[in-house]
């Protein structure tokens, strides 16, 4: 069975996030992206031109030895939509030798490395790229040789110009991008010293768009406008659910750094203005508002895509997320092999007796809330 080393198969799109934020944190700077529908043409087709094209089949240690030598490197991310089970979304990042050695000296601060290797070679780097910018020309040079290299004209952008950005609901659209971190100091003998001892000054994160905050923030003003001024019981509790539809929606995606921190200021807002507006609390229209939290390490989910096919029409079928384990141990059997039809067999019984909860993909269980 055929690994393909530099695609990464994702079931979600928070999964997708995830990886995005991880390969651009590592000088994956320049990207373009694209919507697949595997109905004409299957989606191995497409993954098999891909992976001839742009290398994607090289092992870690040959990717490095092509950055070595002044070449770039690409990596694609592939999710199937989890409603449409022929549209695919492909997104493909390349890291250039000079975008992989600006990310790693770039925000270090040398003297908080442990170790003097990693101090010298932060130095020389800074040294080699004394003066450099990320300018018209820079980034230009950068896209040709990605270009000239893969022998592709597809049109790719600069994450530090034009962020990635996913929109999970009509409501909401988050954008990739480099949060500096905060500073927190506090008197210690006399001297100021960071109460957060970090290496690189900044961090690469999701965050609601400008507008979509405020889309939020007026869904959020609506719906309290319309609860607090029904005469009916019906009417308020279609509200309050609407309401729990945000919430919900609130403690689903607000789960990387910049986002929950944008979540506690709109969930601040929109409860000032229920005070506000009705000298009222959540509680006291029987709310409780959601618990965010932050998003855990997502484990590989497949190294293929037909590992990837088998788990996802697994899940489709039952809404059982059978392990990767399980899938490469068993592989081929189909659904009727024993120990996988035992797995998802037992997965049901303990659902049915209350002993687990079906985990399904946020996408597929959350009310879409369309633009008004």
């Amino acid at each position: 069975m055929e690994i393909f080393w530099m695609i990464i198969f994702s079931p979600h799109t928070k999964f997708t996030m995830q990886r995005l934020a991880d390969h651009v944190a590592n000088g994956a700077y320049f990207y373009f992206s694209f919507e697949y529908d595997s109905s004409k043409k299957s989606i191995e087709s497409v993954l098999q031109k891909m992976t001839e094209r742009y290398e994607l089949g090289i092992s870690p240690r040959q990717r490095s030895y092509r950055l070595e030598k002044g070449h770039p490197i690409c990596t694609m991310i592939v999710q199937r939509d989890v409603f449409k089970e022929d549209k695919w979304f492909l997104y493909c990042l390349f890291t250039t030798p000079t975008s992989r050695d600006f990310n790693t000296f770039n925000g270090i601060e040398i003297n908080k490395l442990a170790k003097e290797s990693e101090r010298l070679k932060i130095e020389k780097l800074k040294e080699k790229y004394k003066g450099f910018k990320w300018d018209l020309d820079s980034i230009s040079a950068e896209m040709t040789l990605i270009a000239d290299y893969f022998k592709d004209n597809e049109p790719k952008m600069f994450v530090l110009k034009n962020p990635i950005a996913v929109k999970p609901t009509a409501l909401m659209t988050l954008e990739l991008f480099r949060d500096t971190h905060k500073t927190y100091k506090q008197l210690v003998l006399g001297d100021e010293k960071d109460y957060k001892d970090r290496v690189r000054a900044y961090t690469w994160t999701w965050r609601y768009t400008h507008q979509s905050v405020e889309k939020i923030k007026k869904k959020f003003i609506d719906t309290i406008h319309k609860l607090v001024s029904q005469k009916t019981t019906a009417s308020a509790e279609k509200n309050r659910a609407d309401l729990k539809n945000l919430f919900l929606l609130m403690e689903t995606w607000s789960v990387f750094k910049a986002s929950r921190s944008q979540a506690g200021q709109i969930l601040h807002f929109a409860h000032r203005f229920l005070q506000k507006r009705a000298k009222s609390t959540w509680n006291k229209v029987d709310l409780t508002p959601p618990h965010l939290t932050y998003l855990p390490r997502l484990p590989t989910y497949a190294d293929t895509i037909y590992e990837y096919n088998y788990r996802r029409n697994l899940f489709d079928e039952h809404g059982v997320e059978v392990p990767l384990k399980l899938i490469k141990d068993y592989y081929g059997g189909g659904y009727y092999n024993t120990p996988i039809k035992a797995y998802v067999a037992k997965e049901l019984e303990m659902r049915e007796n209350g002993k687990a909860i079906a985990q399904k993909a946020d996408e597929l269980y959350l009310q879409v809330l369309e633009d008004e």
